[in-house]
């Protein structure tokens, strides 16, 4: 193998969930091989026998990897790990050293913090960043898993000063940038498309076709096929023209 310039201060994660434990196996041995610093694993998209059977997929994992392992705890597996589950993880497997909490449960993630403090935490729900969470040592000063390539452009970084004022505990200034920029409305103006199927309102998906598109009005590259991965729906009209009205306002592109 080719010799890699190691970057001490940068950390390279991978996500290697997959349908089945081997495939998984698979992916996070890969990952390992070309040099990734941890690898997250999405809670098992298969039927898992509550808490316990999420501990042995992510035993079965560790005893066959040398390699740091995170949880991706997002009900999009259909299964959301409740703080007792994932603390008793934390402290079964000590590759396991992170945690990245997607579903928007900021209430479960103080509780996670305080039966395994050890344990990074990274929270989907950029409100506990304005509270003060960072300050206090409960989650790490990054997102894990964002669109934050979707929110700005290299001319007009609002995402990247929005975040260096909150990591640099200046969140009042963070609160008055949000407003004062335009990225508070923009959350709004966007609507939910990112994360919802309108057939489905009441389940959390990542819908690709929303981020293909996104990502082409930005004039960044979406491969040769333009919709989401099947099976999913590909983003109607309505979605289109909403989050292209979203970054037009923004002024992330010409009016």
């Amino acid at each position: 193998e080719e010799a890699r310039v190691v970057n001490p201060d940068v950390v390279v994660q991978a996500c290697t969930a997959a349908m089945s434990a081997k495939d998984c196996l698979d992916l996070t041995l890969h990952a390992q091989r070309a040099g990734a610093d941890i690898a997250y694993i999405q809670t098992p998209m298969m039927e898992a026998h509550g808490g316990e059977g999420v501990l042995r997929f992510f035993t079965y994992i560790a005893e066959r990897t040398d390699i740091a392992l995170g949880m991706f705890n997002s009900p999009s597996s259909g299964y959301v790990l409740s703080p007792a589950e994932s603390a008793s993880i934390y402290h079964e497997i000590p590759a396991v050293c992170a945690t990245k909490e997607g579903a928007f449960r900021p209430a479960a993630s103080r509780l996670l913090h305080e039966l395994a403090p050890g344990l990074v935490l990274w929270e989907c729900d950029k409100t506990v960043y304005r509270a003060g969470w960072l300050r206090d040592g409960i989650v790490c000063p990054a997102q894990l898993g964002t669109a934050g390539y979707l929110f700005e452009t290299p001319q007009r970084r609002l995402l990247s000063e929005y975040w260096e004022l909150i990591v640099n505990d200046k969140l009042v200034e963070a609160m008055d940038y949000g407003r004062d920029s335009g990225l508070d409305q923009f959350d709004i103006d966007m609507g939910s498309w990112f994360t919802c199927y309108p057939g489905r309102p009441d389940y959390f998906t990542h819908w690709g076709g929303a981020f293909k598109y996104a990502a082409s009005l930005l004039g960044l590259p979406v491969g040769g096929y333009p919709h989401s991965r099947p099976p999913q729906a590909e983003v109607p009209a309505e979605a289109k023209t909403q989050i292209e009205s979203a970054y037009r306002r923004l002024r992330l592109i010409e009016a």
